[in-house]
């Protein structure tokens, strides 16, 4: 999930020493219209950035995520110098505009569906090493053009747009990170330990400030005893009959222990503490690790993780159903391929 616009600014059309600013009215007329926005959603930044982005075809047909959720703030706030000029506003507007869009749409990332297992590589490898190599890249190149101090105002173009840069990019990694801190294998727990590991120069080295923001709670361990569910977004009657079918051909539940109905309220339940569940599968755990994968397409927190954590869930035997156990499943005694194509099938003829 790399940043394409972000990254033009220092390799692409953006890069501010040779981007053309030639024709100023346009600069003007674009962030007039801009300025007029009141974006609070995720597809409202996204006309903001593609009216900014006007100019470049490229970078404005780029930002294809859509989503109707509204806006989540970042969790640090960094220092950014005051623009003096339009094309210092122009850049303002945009490495602001694009910082806030990014995080939000890591946050949604559709591919994180079992923290433990999806964030290390979606968030950790693909997100956050990119987001520190460009900070540092940034750091280097106003270094390397003999930017050595950062009193204001600035009066050069390419010095404002680089400190903006990096500036905001350490704000997002440390935004990123928080959110996902509890399955990250590196944390940096300040800027100067971020420094010493990230940046190859210590020069001009900037301060960030918490802000205080609520993080969204993605798995068991992080609700903080506040109510926590499995996140279920779907028709509640195809649940009930998908329910009821994988019962009866693939003997989904021990409904000598468990009946159907409770595992349904679990999945649509606001809060899993509501009472205690007692949730004895009565299939063979393997088969059991794949219909809950198929499952969390409706339910986004029905993780491996989640699932050990609550404690409502044991094997055929009786014993505890913890994340280990499905990952192994998944990873050492796959279901055969006839299996698997009757459960995606069920799912298919009941439209989950």
């Amino acid at each position: 999930m790399s940043n394409t616009i972000l990254n033009s600014i220092l390799h692409e059309e953006l890069k501010p020493w040779a981007a053309d600013f030639s024709n100023i009215q346009e600069i003007k007329e674009i962030l007039k219209a801009a300025n007029k926005l009141q974006p609070k959603t995720i597809d409202d930044f996204n006309q903001l950035l593609r009216m900014l982005l006007k100019p470049y075809n490229r970078l404005s047909n780029s930002i294809t995520n859509k989503s109707s959720n509204e806006l989540r703030q970042l969790c640090f706030s960094v220092s950014i110098p005051e623009p003096t000029d339009l094309v210092k506003s122009y850049y303002h507007s945009i490495i602001t505009a694009e910082t806030l869009r990014y995080f939000n749409e890591v946050l949604n990332n559709p591919f994180i569906v079992d923290a433990e297992l999806d964030v290390p590589f979606q968030v950790e490898e693909k997100v956050l090493k990119g987001i520190a190599f460009s900070a540092n890249e940034a750091n280097n190149v106003l270094i390397e053009r003999g930017f050595t101090t950062e009193q204001t105002p600035i009066e050069s173009t390419v010095q404002y747009v680089l400190i903006s840069l990096r500036n905001s990019l350490i704000a997002l990694y440390f935004s990123i990170q928080k959110q996902f801190e509890d399955y990250l294998t590196d944390v940096y727990l300040s800027v100067d330990d971020f420094y010493m590991y990230k940046m190859d120069s210590a020069a001009n080295k900037i301060t960030i400030q918490e802000l205080q923001t609520e993080k969204e709670p993605i798995s068991i361990a992080q609700s903080n005893n506040k109510p926590f569910n499995f996140g279920f977004k779907g028709d509640e009657t195809k649940l009930v009959n998908l329910v009821k079918i994988l019962c009866i051909y693939k003997n989904l539940l021990d409904e000598s222990v468990t009946s159907q109905g409770d595992f349904t309220q679990l999945l649509l339940t606001k809060n899993i503490s509501d009472k205690v569940y007692n949730i004895q599968i009565g299939c063979e755990t393997n088969l059991f690790q794949y219909i809950v994968d198929k499952l969390k397409i409706t339910s986004p927190k029905f993780t491996y993780a989640n699932i050990g954590r609550c404690n409502y869930f044991k094997t055929k035997n009786g014993n505890p159903i913890q994340a280990s156990l499905l990952s192994n499943s998944k990873s050492n005694n796959p279901l055969p391929k006839k299996t698997k194509e009757e459960i995606d099938k069920i799912f298919k003829e009941n439209d989950m």
